[in-house]
């Protein structure tokens, strides 16, 4: 072991391969027994071993030394240290007795002193037990002194009269503290009544008697105070609620006493209270309704009715007002704002009275029933919460609601405004639904009552109007005007009230009144109708009054229903009659012969070809006087219908009805032998359109008419007097390269969307991204439609080059511009849903959050993308706006004044530009083919309404172009050419030559006459 501890360096790593090689085995007879097998084993176990002990063997091995001998002096040293122990043992063994002696006393003692404590222990056990039983006794001692004595302290305090308890009931004041002591007295009392062992007690016999003297005193002192309070509520102008809630509602507790300990006062106390608020609210009342009475408008008597005649009809009977100057019997107008009024307020008589105002009944009705319902329901709520009892407010209010009954059927019997009877009914409803909100059920009854007296008085003045139509004197209402009747004026009003007054409710019952109210006006409009001798004069009697009663119908708002339909039905029906007749009056020859004979064929083997011959004369004679005819047409019109629109519209279908019956004898001519001759006569389709006077012109092609002011240059027209289209501001948004980036781009959506909502049938969101992705793809998807349409109606504008072709599409587009109409309304529609489904879809994914992406996570990217792209565009849209806006409001006048600026010098005078001269543009098929490219000149006849003549400028198609705004001419605008020869449209030119006196193509300054570049 020294040699290992001497040691310094780190111990010996065993190497079994060199110790083993170097172990020599010499021949010895003693070890003749000893085998080596296994020994490498033996050491290669010892490295799990300590490494202490791997050391040892190490040094052993190392030295050489054979393990016998090295075993043997182990041995040997093992037995000497034995021996070395024992003689110590012996030397130390008196020591070791002594030390045993030692321990056997001290244990004996330690024996004597437990046994002792044993003992001690054992009796003080037996004391604990007794008092332990001592204490269980005691305990349950107490127990029952505790029980008994909670008992009879409960039993003397509730026996017991303190004498501060009798004074303050005998002497004290009702307050806060009196109603305290009442508490105490009140528990007292129930305690002697309703605990048995009491009766029992002999206590009670001297304590029953002073209870009964202070209940007795209770009673009497409060129904005093009570009856003095109640006597405050008949003073005059006593706020009766206020004095409710601030002053009674403390001494509820009272009226509770009362009910509990002295019924017989309560039942007078309950009957006062009743009788006083009975008198003080149905004088109130009685006076506030006195009082609205002088505040009363009268709207109509029983002679406004809608067919009675307002002109005086004898000798000796005063004309009655004009209805104009009374007030509306039949127009609804503003009074239907007292339905949106209907919980302000009450009318306050004095100031309404002090400002010399009127107001119908049905104002003075609504008041009236608010403040009835207002303090309904406060005196409902009152008696519930003072008395308890909900049952009183039927005996308090049958006096108030006596006197309103007693009004309400003094009015009706006298009331004719069929318009305010039905305005009194939805205020009932309104009110009853005010207190359904309010759940206060004590009115329920009443406005019943109140709903089913108004409407049979609907139902007679109804019945009223109705019979006036019905038993009419045609003779007496008929007048010799084809303007609108005063009568169907009067019958458009009252049923436009009616249906705007029905909106929110539906009522069956009154709309099958009105359908009878409509046969019968209808009826009698048709019966003053015939009273005109010509044909034409009832039908343009019946299109004005159909026309006005549409427009007061759509006035009122869009709730016209069947009834607007059928007139409109019979407007239309009506008017087609009219324009067969005006056409038939200036154009008989011509529609006669279209109607019978441009339907054959000339050339099949008939008995009567059509011939030039009997062609020629409709021809000559419409080539004549056409223009003169359209004049008439046009000033019959504007003369016999007082709606200029609706007339305008007449027109426009009389014009279109006129071109369709011209074209097919046109067509007839062609296919007439020997028909071409009379093409010199014939006039063009785009002369009948262009040759009107321009407001005509716009009637035909569908624009409004408009005026030009030539010295206001500063604004671009969308659409110019000449017939040009604006330049192209507005339209790059429409041109087909974007719309059809537009289809791409939407139907990629679309096709992404079906895609993923394939791919992704298995994930189920927490939220309805699958509903959002479809709505959106279907938004996509009407988008595409949308465009689709509009890329289609630019397509076909763009390949019409112009001429007859062009305006006569254009005449015949009406059907066109509703469907486009239609489309453009749509397609706001979509806009505002996709809007509105953006939300949704940005709401469900912010909701959704991270379960939805880990449930769903294609669909939430999908729907994140889409929300993400339109996010994108709206601040795209929204800087381009920005941007655009400050070019148009900051650079573009900067550089605009300079420009002009700098080249104001060079502008053309007026005169000069006056002096140039102007054109009307015609196509080459309108005056015929001409010599080579040369322009022609030809005069035309002065224009209606115009007596000067204007030169014609007839160019070929593909030189029939403005180079300024870039847009193809229209035949019949006028043009104008500067001495270069160049031709531009003459408002495009003008406005060039005031800036830059040179031609915009070649440079030509007309100044000086000569080519700057």
């Amino acid at each position: 072991m020294t040699e290992v501890e001497a040691n310094d360096g780190p111990p010996p790593v065993l190497d079994l391969g060199a110790f083993v090689g170097e172990l020599t085995v010499e021949d010895d007879a003693a070890s003749d027994d000893v085998s080596l097998e296994g020994l490498e084993q033996e050491l290669q176990d010892y490295k799990t071993d300590d490494v202490c002990v791997q050391q040892v063997v190490a040094i052993i091995l190392a030295k050489g030394t054979k393990l016998r001998d090295y075993t043997k002096d182990v041995e040997n040293n093992l037995r000497q240290i034995e021996l070395d122990y024992i003689e110590d043992y012996i030397k130390e063994s008196d020591n070791l007795v002594s030390l045993h002696d030692q321990i056997h006393v001290v244990l004996a003692q330690m024996e004597k002193l437990l046994s002792g404590f044993q003992a001690e222990i054992g009796s003080i056990s037996s004391d604990i037990k007794v008092l332990q039983e001592k204490s269980m006794d005691m305990g349950l001692k107490l127990k029952n002194r505790k029980a008994a004595e909670s008992k009879l302290a409960k039993f003397v305090e509730d026996i017991i009269i303190p004498p501060r308890m009798i004074d303050i009931i005998v002497d004290g004041e009702v307050n806060e503290e009196y109603m305290r002591t009442l508490e105490i007295l009140s528990r007292k009392l129930k305690f002697v009544e309703t605990d048995t062992m009491v009766k029992t007690s002999k206590a009670l016999n001297d304590v029953q008697p002073e209870l009964e003297k202070l209940r007795q005193k209770a009673v009497s002192k409060v129904f005093d105070f009570i009856v003095q309070k109640l006597n405050a509520l008949r003073k005059p102008k006593t706020n009766v609620q206020i004095l409710q809630q601030s002053v009674l509602l403390k001494y509820k507790y009272v009226i509770l006493f009362l009910k509990e300990h002295g019924k017989e006062v309560y039942l007078e106390v309950r009957a006062a209270y009743i009788d006083t608020m009975n008198k003080v609210l149905s004088t109130k009342i009685r006076a506030y309704i006195q009082a609205l009475e002088k505040l009363q408008l009268d709207i109509a008597t029983s002679s406004d009715l809608i067919g009675i005649d307002t002109r005086s009809t004898s000798l000796f009977s005063r004309g009655r007002e004009p209805l104009k100057n009374r007030s509306a019997v039949f127009a609804l107008g503003e009074r239907i704002n007292i339905l949106k009024e209907i919980d302000e307020s009450a009318l306050i008589p004095h100031i309404a009275e002090a400002s010399s105002k009127k107001y119908p009944y049905e104002v003075l009705f609504r008041s009236l029933h608010k403040l009835l319902m207002d303090t309904a329901a406060s005196e409902y709520l009152f008696c519930d919460e003072f008395f308890g009892e909900q049952s009183m407010f039927y005996d308090i209010f049958a006096g108030p609601f006596s006197v309103v009954d007693e009004h309400i059927n003094t009015i009706l019997p006298n009331c004719f405004d069929a318009i305010g009877l039905m305005l009194m009914i939805r205020i009932i409803y309104q009110h009853q639904l005010i207190m359904s909100r309010r759940r206060i059920p004590c009115l329920d009854s009443y406005l019943d009552k109140v709903n089913i007296s108004l409407w049979p008085r609907f139902k007679m003045v109804f019945d009223m109007h109705l019979n006036s139509l019905r038993n009419a004197n045609v003779r007496s209402l008929w007048e010799d005007d084809v303007h609108p009747h005063y009568v169907m004026r009067r019958y458009a009003e009252f049923t436009a009230s009616l249906i705007q007054l029905n909106v929110d409710y539906g009522d069956g019952q009154l709309e099958l009144n009105l359908e009878r109210l409509r046969m019968a006006v209808d009826d009698l409009l048709v019966k003053l109708a015939k009273s005109f001798k010509k044909p034409k004069l009832q039908t343009v009697f019946l299109i004005n009054n159909y026309d006005m009663t549409i427009a007061v119908l759509k006035e009122a708002g869009p709730e016209g229903g069947k009834i607007q339909q059928y007139f409109e039905e019979l407007l239309k029906s009506n008017t087609t009659i009219y324009v067969e007749e005006l056409l038939v009056e200036h154009f008989s020859d011509l529609i006669k012969f279209v109607k019978t004979r441009a339907s054959e064929d000339p050339s099949s083997s008939s008995e009567r070809p059509i011939t030039v011959t009997e062609v020629e004369p409709i021809v000559k004679d419409f080539a004549s006087r056409w223009k003169a005819a359209i004049e008439l047409m046009h000033n019959d019109v504007i003369t016999s219908f007082s709606n200029f629109l609706c007339g305008m519209e007449i027109l426009r279908a009389a014009l279109t009805q006129l071109l369709l019956y011209y074209t097919r004898l046109s067509d007839c001519m062609k296919r007439i032998a020997g028909g071409s001759a009379l093409n010199k006569d014939l006039v063009s389709i785009s002369s009948i359109i262009i040759s009107t006077n321009p407001d005509q012109h716009r009637i035909l092609i569908g624009d409004e008419p408009e005026t030009y002011n030539s010295s206001d240059d500063n604004e671009a027209e969308e659409v110019e007097d000449d017939g040009t289209a604006a330049p192209l501001t507005g339209d790059c948004g429409y041109s087909r390269p974007f719309l059809f980036l537009d289809m791409i781009w939407n139907l990629a959506f679309v096709v992404v969307s079906v895609f993923v909502l394939l791919a992704t049938v298995q994930e189920r969101p927490s939220t309805p991204l699958r509903l959002w992705v479809s709505g959106y793809a279907l938004q996509c998807l009407l988008h595409v439609g949308f465009v689709w349409d509009e890329c289609q109606r630019r397509g076909l504008d763009d390949d019409v080059d112009g001429g007859s072709d062009f305006l006569f599409c254009r005449v015949f587009s009406f059907s066109a511009l509703c469907h486009n109409s239609i489309i453009k309304k749509l397609e706001s529609i979509n806009t505002v849903v996709s809007s509105v489904w953006w939300v949704f879809g940005f709401y469900w994914i912010v909701m959704g959050g991270q379960p939805l992406l880990q449930d769903s996570p294609r669909l939430y990217w999908l729907s994140v993308v889409f929300l993400a792209f339109d996010v994108f565009f709206m601040i795209f849209c929204i800087a381009m706006a920005c941007i655009i806006f400050l070019l148009l409001f900051c650079c573009f006048p900067i550089l605009a004044t300079v420009a002009y600026a700098m080249t104001i010098g060079d502008g053309a005078s007026e005169n000069d530009i006056s002096s140039l001269p102007k054109y009307l543009y015609r196509q080459q098929n309108t005056i015929g083919t001409f010599e080579g490219d040369k322009k022609q000149e030809v005069k035309l006849t002065a224009l209606p309404g115009n007596s000067i003549c204007t030169a014609e400028l007839v160019l070929h198609p593909e030189d029939s172009e403005c180079c300024i705004c870039l847009y193809k001419y229209v035949d019949g605008v006028e043009l104008c050419t500067l001495p270069c020869n160049h031709h531009f449209h003459h408002k495009c030119i003008t406005k060039w030559l005031r800036i830059n006196a040179t031609c915009p193509l070649c440079k030509f300054n007309i100044h000086r006459g000569e080519t700057l570049v």
